[in-house]
């Protein structure tokens, strides 16, 4: 049954964010017991409404801010930057808070709609008629409400909805619990290095430099063959996921071959912490410095200050170029090691961690592949669950 938007929603069910100037850096208290949180862009695009941390006070919330009020079960848009179009249905454990002026609230009625079906129905079909009209503008426009209102959606029943949108959130679900074992893995594998340092200054040591245990990998990748591809655009801050991979028919020059098991290092601005595993064969482009340990042996330990804080700081004083600053391999060939050989072989138990780490990141990307080819079949009707 075909239905637009604004028959979707509950009563100013569609809301953008209050006007920047509500919201100035001089109205922001301290967390505290009677405070709303401001749930900012960082929040979709993360999928964690745990992301941020500005508040403001009850008073001011009552006074000016009710209105923008975020509940369990809303959905969230992100309306401006490049990511704009981006959605996220926060769940049942959110903090009280408002949104502020770069989101859309959307509230469904949920007599008519399912909110996850909605959402996968968004990503792949709302989200590209409302990203199609962005003009020729360098910074994207979201549309105003008054055209968003207007889009039409073909439903299912309601009960096929939910049959749909459970089908396709198992994959999700995957997903996530593979991220919170990537996550806790991650942490494990820096813990090791935290114990090496602090069991270190009981111990003689000597200091030397990266390059003794990885070499650079920098063969170029010729061949006609299309293989998966890691760029820059698509390794995240901080983090080793990658949510989807790239391909290398989409760059005509400057690839290298990518070897499974190598570290690659984002090398145009190191401050965005961009350091990952490729858990494929394939290509990177030359903004991504990829290096190969030397011996298996020694993987964790390389791996393990290659994504410390202290790397990444080492990283940025060497770094050149003031709006897009970069670092240099060879720069980070010379980055100072510590060296107890037996503690050293603490290292080897660990190992394991890193074929695991690979094992999951190569999963998810099959997984958002799933969804990605189940969900335009569910939402075009051809494709029914029985």
């Amino acid at each position: 049954m075909l239905f637009k938007i604004r028959e979707l929603v509950v009563e100013k069910g569609l809301l953008r964010g209050p006007f920047g100037g509500a919201l100035k850096k001089e109205i922001f208290v301290p967390k505290g017991e009677d405070t709303y949180k401001v749930y900012e862009q960082g929040c979709v695009l993360n999928h964690d409404h745990t992301v941020g941390n500005y508040y403001i006070s009850k008073e001011y919330f009552c006074k000016k801010m009710k209105n923008f009020e975020v509940l369990p079960d809303d959905i969230l848009v992100s309306c401006s930057g490049v990511n704009y179009g981006a959605i996220y249905k926060m769940p049942a454990n959110i903090e009280k808070g408002i949104i502020n002026q770069a989101l859309l609230r959307i509230r469904l009625n949920n007599d008519i709609v399912d909110g996850d079906y909605f959402c996968f129905l968004f990503d792949n079909l709302i989200s590209n008629i409302i990203t199609s009209g962005s003009g020729d503008s360098t910074i994207p426009n979201f549309p105003p409400l008054s055209s968003i209102k207007e889009i039409e959606v073909d439903l299912p029943e309601l009960d096929e909805q939910k049959k749909i949108a459970s089908f396709l959130m198992n994959y999700k679900k995957m997903i996530s619990t593979n991220n919170l074992i990537i996550e806790s893995l991650t942490n494990k594998i820096k813990d090791s290095l935290s114990f090496y340092y602090s069991e270190l200054e009981k111990h003689e040591y000597k200091t030397t430099v990266l390059e003794k245990f990885v070499e650079t990998v920098s063969a170029p990748y010729d061949s006609k063959e299309i293989v998966p591809l890691i760029d820059l655009s698509i390794m995240e801050s901080g983090s080793l996921l990658i949510k989807s991979l790239s391909a290398s028919d989409k760059y005509d020059t400057n690839l290298k071959i990518m070897e499974k098991g190598s570290i690659l290092f984002g090398s145009i601005r190191p401050y965005l912490k961009k350091c990952c595993i490729a858990f494929r064969s394939g290509a990177v482009t030359g903004t991504v410095i990829q290096f190969k340990v030397k011996e298996k042996r020694y993987r964790n330990f390389v791996f393990a200050n290659m994504i410390s804080d202290s790397f990444f700081n080492y990283a940025i004083n060497y770094s050149t170029g003031t709006k897009m600053p970069v670092v240099k391999s060879k720069d980070l060939l010379n980055y100072p090691l510590k060296i107890n050989d037996k503690l050293l072989d603490s290292f080897e138990i660990n190992n394991d961690y890193i074929d695991l780490l690979m094992n999951l990141l190569d999963e998810n990307i099959y997984l958002n592949e799933a969804i990605e080819k189940f969900a335009p079949l569910f939402l075009d009707k051809k494709l029914i669950l029985q």
